[in-house]
């Protein structure tokens, strides 16, 4: 009697951590679930609060990636990170085509802000004028001007701006809107980055300089004194902040818009001397013709280009070359370097022309050979 009851009580114990044992198994794969469900949920869940974010116009400090959870300062920055690390984008914003006149929006690259009267002359992809002919078509004091004609999104357009001396061609292409722009606004605008060339009254300081000797315009060099072979470093240096240049193409005269630095060899006995470090050179007539593209911008360019108090870059450019003067035995050989914007070395060697547009940015700087 006694064993039987121990076998019931055995029996029943057995029962109850069956029990038991089985919650435990539920619970743990429960929790293996839940926590497989969070890492496939979470990048959903996380774009699903940042979307929450952006429509009830909630502040987002940080832009946090649905993916590794890394937080960036701008949305421009996540969506890189996502490109990049995740290979994934944010859905594109709706645009759509139109046909509306366009506001063109004119400002200056280095100084901001808008330029007040830059004329611009509209063409289509094959030259043809749309508009630009007249006194009148140029923009207003805070830099924008509205065509007289419509524009179709996805036409091609070449677009010369004129300020002065300040020139330059544009490749546009008529953009599409979105939707909601397209609804609002009645012009379509375009944004053209121009800019304040160097100046022609406030010079650009030239300085011709060999192993520590400084040659002034007017000046000499004697190769008797100074050797049959020397090194020469010439510079350009701009004296107005935010005012350089850009470079681009003239498409109606098939001709490149460069900065570039010319040295004229002529005189007697000119074609005895030889120079060396230039981009290219070829003889006209009775003088010898170096030429030397210029950097338009950067931290070794034309362009003097301030931010506050810092300068960004210096608008100091220059360049060094070689003189072999050895067979030279005259004494009236003379250079004469000139410094041309809106100019082409090739077009030069064809026209005998520095450009149509081409502008001196300083006189000539005029070198005796002498010995």
């Amino acid at each position: 009697m006694f064993c039987r009851r121990n076998r019931q009580k055995r029996k029943e114990k057995e029962k109850k951590m069956s029990k038991t044992s089985g919650v435990h198994i539920s619970t743990k794969w429960l929790i293996i679930a839940v926590f497989l469900a969070g890492i496939v949920l979470a990048p959903t869940i996380t774009i699903l609060w940042l979307r929450a974010q952006q429509t009830f116009g909630v502040t987002i400090d940080q832009f946090v990636c649905p993916y590794d959870h890394m937080t960036f300062e701008s949305q421009a920055a996540l969506d890189a990170h996502m490109a990049t690390m995740h290979g994934t984008t944010p859905p594109p914003v709706a645009t759509v085509s139109v046909n509306k006149k366009i506001l063109w929006c004119v400002i200056d690259d280095y100084a901001g802000g808008g330029i007040n009267a830059v004329y611009l002359y509209v063409y289509d992809a094959q030259l043809h004028k749309y508009e630009g002919e007249g006194s009148s078509y140029h923009t207003g004091t805070d830099g924008t001007l509205s065509s007289g004609i419509t524009y179709q999104s996805g036409t091609h357009l070449k677009v010369k701006a004129v300020n002065s001396n300040s020139k330059a061609w544009f490749d546009v292409t008529v953009p599409m809107m979105t939707t909601q722009d397209a609804q609002a606004a009645t012009t379509n605008p375009v944004l053209l980055r121009f800019f304040t060339v160097i100046s022609t009254t406030t010079q650009p300081t030239l300085t011709l300089i060999h192993q520590g000797t400084t040659i002034s315009d007017g000046g000499s060099y004697n190769k008797t004194t100074s050797g049959n072979t020397r090194t020469f470093t010439f510079s350009v240096i701009c004296n107005v902040d935010n005012t350089g240049y850009k470079e681009s193409i003239d498409p109606l005269n098939n001709i490149n818009w460069y900065a570039v630095v010319y040295l004229k060899c002529s005189g007697t006995s000119y074609e005895d001397i030889s120079l060396s470090g230039f981009d290219g050179a070829y003889e006209k007539g009775t003088a010898m013709y170096y030429y030397k593209k210029a950097s338009a911008d950067g931290v070794n360019g034309l362009t003097r280009y301030k931010v506050g108090n810092d300068y960004v870059w210096s608008g100091q450019w220059g360049f060094s070359f070689t003189g072999d003067f050895t067979g030279y035995t005259a004494i009236t050989a003379d250079w004469d370097i000139l410094v041309y914007v809106y100019s082409d070395p090739a077009y030069y060697q064809a026209k005998s022309s520095f450009g149509p547009d081409a502008v001196l940015l300083a006189s000539n700087f005029d070198v005796d050979i002498l010995t």
